[in-house]
Parts: C-alpha cells; structure tokens; sequence
C-alpha cells in the first residue's frame, strides 16, 4: 500500500467517528479545506483552527446526526480520493448523500483538502 494511503487510512480512522484530536496529527499545520456550494460551511478553512471549526461546526448543524461511511479509498504520489456516504438529519428530516474528497498530500501529512457534495441541493440543505 502507498505511503500517503496509510496516511489517509489513519486519518479516516480518526476523524468518521468524530475524533478530530487524533486526525489532526495527519494534517499539514498550514492545511487549507475547501469547501463548496452555498450554506453556512462553504468557505475555506485554514490550518489547524480552520480544521476544528469545520469538523465542530459540520457536526453540530446536523445536531451531531451526522453519519460517514466511506466506500472507496484511491491514492498515489500526490493525492488522494475517498468516496463517502453521508447521512445526517436536520430538522426532524433524515438526507443522504455521497461526498468526493480530494486530499493532496505533502511529505505523507494532508496539505490541502477539496470536498465536493454530488448533491449540493441536499448539502445545502442540511448545512443551512
């Protein structure tokens, strides 16, 4: 398996069930999220608080309902893709959707993160 994808897999291992204490060692102290689509999370988030204040505040507009899991792992030199299923509840209303997220990896650390919601009305929805 490839170094950056030990890397990530450690990661997922942390941050799915919601320890971002543990995540945040295979995070660059300059990571940069990018994050789309017009709610109240797309913004870009920088370094370490950035990356706290997205994991915080993504769990808590789904009133800590939000669900991960992830299918399929790809990885190379420079980068890596997951593909996740999302399920959360707002509302009283239960949404799914699949989330593509692009890691690029620097010296086996995760410099910069794009995450892209296949269903941006839904995303847009639960992160109201």
């Amino acid at each position: 398996m490839h170094e950056n994808l030990k890397v990530l897999h450690a990661f997922l291992d942390a941050i799915i069930p919601g320890d971002a204490d543990t995540a945040i060692q295979y995070v660059d102290e300059n990571v940069v999220i990018h994050v789309g689509g017009r709610n109240s999370l797309a913004a870009d988030y920088v370094g370490f608080d950035g990356f706290y204040k997205l994991a915080h505040d993504q769990a808590a507009l789904t009133d800590f309902t939000l669900k991960k899991q992830p299918i399929d792992v790809l990885g190379g030199d420079t980068h890596c893709v997951v593909l996740v299923d999302f399920t959360a509840s707002r509302n009283g209303v239960e949404y799914q959707w699949r989330v593509v997220t692009v890691y690029r990896m620097e010296s086996q650390k995760i410099a910069e993160i794009f995450i892209y919601d296949t269903d941006q009305y839904v995303a847009d929805i639960v992160y109201a």
